[in-house]
């Protein structure tokens, strides 16, 4: 099973998830982030440009809740919360 084919069938169980990503805010991220996107972000955000779900098992300890932004947001929240002066060498993504 591909990637692409992985995480369409896994959007089904998400609380929302938003329309893909266009190529060209893909691209202003890409060019923007201070470290190389893993390719399995790229390709969620080319099915889904953020949503939000839950992670873990179900009603346990373990069950953790979890919001992805949209690729415009990614830039904006990190200047927002002084990612790029307070962890250079990182990105955040969603909570």
């Amino acid at each position: 099973m591909s990637d692409i084919d992985r995480i369409r069938s896994q959007l089904n169980s998400w609380i929302t998830h938003n329309e893909p990503a266009r190529d060209y805010a893909i691209n202003v991220l890409v060019k923007a982030s201070p470290i190389v996107l893993p390719n399995e972000y790229i390709t969620l955000l080319r099915i889904a440009d953020g949503g939000e779900t839950f992670v873990g098992k179900r009603d346990s300890d373990d069950e953790l809740y979890l919001v992805l932004w949209s690729s415009i947001d990614v830039l904006r929240n990190n200047a927002e919360y002084e990612v790029p002066s307070l962890a250079p060498s990182h990105i955040a993504f969603g909570t």
